[in-house]
């Protein structure tokens, strides 16, 4: 969990410093359309939902605060609001089905060791209790 709040931080505080370096508008809203790729991978890849939750929050909330501080961009804010929401919405989706997927891989290797050793252990107790009549039951033989 260290290792996602150090990734977050750092994906952050890049993020604030990607948004605020662009004073060209095209160029503004081209590397926001990278931002927005680089961020759906980074919350698939962590698989973190409240980590990838608090980031593409804080990002969105670095792009919103451009909008509001730089009247260059302002006039377009309703199209990147809506590119901001699907684009926050796809990494939470991405992060919350890895680790959905994983959690469900765990579980079943863990249900499929269970079901290996108690189908050793009857095996066992089976071939105990066989032995166990042979020997007590003479007249089998």
């Amino acid at each position: 969990f260290k290792v996602d709040i150090l990734l977050a931080v750092g994906w952050l505080h890049s993020t604030f410093l990607y948004v605020w370096s662009f004073r060209d508008v095209a160029t503004f809203l081209s590397r926001q359309g990278y931002l927005a790729v680089a961020r759906v991978i980074t919350g698939a890849l962590m698989g973190n939902p409240p980590v990838a939750l608090v980031v593409n929050v804080v990002s969105s909330a670095a792009f919103v605060s451009r909008f509001f501080f730089d009247n260059d961009v302002a006039e377009g804010w309703v199209g990147i609001f809506w590119f901001e929401m699907f684009a926050s919405f796809c990494s939470c989706f991405a992060s919350f089905l890895l680790e959905s997927v994983w959690r469900r891989e765990v579980a079943a290797g863990i249900q499929a060791s269970l079901s290996q050793q108690l189908e050793s252990a009857s095996k066992e107790l089976l071939s105990l209790v066989c032995d166990a009549v042979v020997i007590l039951d003479a007249d089998l033989l």
